[in-house]
């Protein structure tokens, strides 16, 4: 767009000579006396006219220098506050010095933002979301609405989430900006310790007959032979102490066992423990860590895995059942086939869904697969197979044989596209088929699901009472396709397959909460109800219990059920053990209480020392430079030169006319016009 600040000037000034000329004209083509008046007046309206606009108009134009766009990035993640105190006064104190020797730079714009995960201004009381670290996310973020800036980052240099910090700096700097970094003495290198945890696994088993251990790997980081340590936990169920171990801290990775002599504390039910861990090496302050989760010791009426191995179908599967049944337990066969005999009959007793993957018929002892055989026949089990696999050896089973729903099962090659389409909630899915197996039914088996293509209806999911068998396999490769449609199908498939043939607690409201997807979104996870019974529900909460534990209070309200299914997305990041449960609008039933537990993310735990070579690698590709406490005068001198140096910048300054000449030019414009129509008023009456 053309900047013309002088066009009303301009344009007045043209018309005031076409105005002139049309004067002289009729001037000279008419007698002198009234014509030569007229002239003058409307010459003199036309000059107050332009003294009104000429002023509206008028620029000033001032001469200035580009001040300096300056950004000021502090990390505020979990990890900066394992940094030792020595550490992080230092830090502060030299980012404080250098925020206030820029604010002496004129013309200077200061910009302070913090982050984690995510980005935000830097406001008091707030902190951005997330306990991560995304360095190379921040710095991104910069590139559009700050782009030119001179970046100073105060941070750990331990990224942990989103992109590379190095490609960003290399962005910036092609961009004109440069990225600064702080940095304290050399001393901050040092390897102070730190700890966190990896694998925490409560007991597989909480029988009489053997003690109930629970396991934790810790990883330290600051200890050696040479730099030994005392690592002190202790294990809480349920607030109350039930054991404590005491271990040499003399290498990189260190294996906990509490084993709870106090039986009372593993009665049956939901429990919470927490490990509390502490870590002191001599010349260091301690760390102590600390890790909360819950465990289920087993009750009637339960729901089991059994697998063969690790496979990418069992690592689908297996979030998603722990979040639908309650409680849940897992073996793989081999495990669960090494028990003396009287636990699996224990246990078998004790379930009321069995679900078995790829497992071989020989896997269960005989005595197992009777007993199992006996609660089919008194109905008081359901028996699931997942896999369509083993079908054919099962179906031969002289014990369980007969209640097998298809009596073989073969590899059926469909035609490439074959897509399977089915509707959960408000959205439709098509998925598509690839290991498929073709179940011939038996006849008092019914197809519940059905795999419609060109004439043929081929059964997905064939029951006969209390069991069930699937035909599909490889549905994991939904979960992790890079299509989104694909990978957020696979929950919703699994629960609508599972609720037509569990008859899992379906006496009352049937409460799961599942992962949303690990790999699409972190921190979301479906709250999902099936309703079973015959009275319908108008209105149906989510509750959330409160930090008092004792109360619970409606955190949301369901929309219309889609086939008796209610479900929601939510977004928890709040670390710590949450326990919801579902409740009809006039609080007649309520489902069983489901944890959640939130817990920060372990690599922000692993060191308590900045990456001073990754700082200085980010300022070398962000052609800045790293600031410690002697060379703050130095990079603020050069900046300040750099700004004295700038090219000059003009910018037009509106001036704003006084009110009262626009009034009297006006008044007197309007006058010097009604003169000049009465005069040519007369002549014309005149003629």
């Amino acid at each position: 767009m053309l900047n013309l600040p002088f066009l009303p000037e301009i344009f007045l000034g043209v018309m005031f000579l076409v105005l002139i000329t049309c004067g002289i004209v009729e001037f000279i083509r008419a007698p002198r006396g009234r014509l030569l008046a007229c002239f003058v007046l409307r010459a003199g309206a036309v000059l107050m006219l332009y003294m009104i606009f000429s002023h509206s108009g008028m620029a000033k134009w001032e001469k200035s220098r580009e001040g300096l766009k300056i950004v000021m990035l502090r990390d505020v993640s979990d990890s900066m506050g394992l940094l030792p105190e020595e550490t992080r006064r230092e830090l502060d104190g030299i980012y404080g010095d250098t925020r206030r020797a820029l604010e002496a730079i004129p013309e200077t714009e200061i910009t302070e933002l913090v982050f984690a995960s995510e980005t935000a201004p830097a406001e008091a009381g707030r902190k951005p979301a997330g306990g991560t670290t995304a360095i190379g996310d921040a710095l991104t973020s910069l590139m559009k609405r700050h782009s030119g800036a001179q970046i100073f980052l105060l941070s750990d240099g331990r990224s942990n989430r989103g992109g590379p910090p190095a490609a960003a700096a290399s962005f910036l700097k092609n961009q004109g900006s440069a990225l600064h970094v702080f940095s304290g003495s050399r001393n901050q290198e040092r390897d102070y310790p730190s700890l966190s945890f990896g694998d925490v696994n409560p007991p597989d088993t909480f029988d009489s007959e053997q003690p109930s251990v629970f396991t934790a790997s810790t990883f330290l980081s600051g200890v050696s032979n040479e730099k030994r340590g005392t690592l002190k936990a202790e294990l809480l169920i349920d607030g109350k102490r039930a054991a404590e171990v005491r271990l040499d801290a003399d290498a990189p990775v260190k294996e906990l066992q509490f084993t709870p002599a106090d039986a009372s504390l593993l009665t049956s039910g939901w429990h919470e423990f927490e490990i509390k861990a502490e870590l002191a090496v001599s010349g260091s302050p301690a760390v102590a860590r600390s890790y909360q989760d819950v465990f289920q010791v087993p009750v009637e009426n339960a729901a089991m895995l059994l697998w063969n191995r690790m496979d990418p179908e069992l690592n689908a599967l297996l979030p998603l059942l722990r979040g639908r049944y309650q409680p849940f337990h897992f073996s793989y066969a081999t495990l669960f086939g090494r028990l003396p005999e009287a636990r699996q009959l224990k246990r078998i007793d004790s379930l009321q869904l069995l679900m078995l993957g790829p497992v071989q018929p020989d896997a269960l002892p005989l005595n197992v697969r009777k007993r199992i055989a006996r609660k089919l026949h008194e109905k008081t089990l359901t028996l699931l197979f997942l896999s369509p696999s083993v079908l054919n050896a099962w179906s031969r089973d002289p014990e369980i044989g007969v209640y097998v729903p298809a009596s073989s099962a073969s590899v059926l090659r469909l035609p490439p596209g074959t897509k399977y389409s089915f509707t959960a909630g408000s959205r439709n899915y098509d998925l598509p088929v690839t290991a498929f197996r073709r179940m011939i039914p038996k006849p008092s088996a019914v197809a519940k699901q059905t795999l419609k293509m060109r004439n043929l209806s081929l059964p997905l999911l064939l029951s006969s009472g209390n069991v069930s068998a699937f035909a599909l396999a490889g549905t994991w490769r939904w979960r992790l396709s890079p299509d989104r449609s694909l990978a957020l199908a696979y929950a919703p498939y699994w629960n609508m397959m599972l609720a037509a043939c569990d008859n899992f607690d379906k006496s009352d409201l049937h409460f799961s909460i599942t992962p949303a997807d690990p790999l699409l979104a972190d921190d979301l996870y479906r709250f999902t109800v099936e309703d079973y019974s015959k009275e319908p529900v108008r209105e149906l909460y989510l509750l959330r219990q409160t930090e008092d534990g004792r109360t619970m209070k409606r955190l949301y309200r369901f929309g219309k059920a889609e086939n008796h299914v209610y479900s929601t997305l939510l977004k928890i990041t709040e670390p710590g053990i949450w326990w919801f449960q579902a409740e009809d609008g006039r609080r007649t039933r309520r489902s069983r209480k489901a944890p959640l537990t939130i817990r920060r993310n372990e690599k922000e735990l692993l060191f308590s020392t900045p990456d001073q070579e990754a700082l200085r690698m980010f300022a070398a590709l962000g052609g800045g430079s790293v600031i410690r406490r002697k060379t703050i005068r130095d990079t603020i001198g050069k900046l300040k030169k750099q700004a004295e140096n700038s090219s000059p910048v003009y910018r037009r300054k509106q001036q704003d006319p006084p009110y009262r000449l626009h009034l009297v030019c006006a008044l007197l414009a309007c006058a010097l016009l009604s003169a000049e129509w009465l005069l040519r008023k007369m002549e014309s009456n005149h003629v």
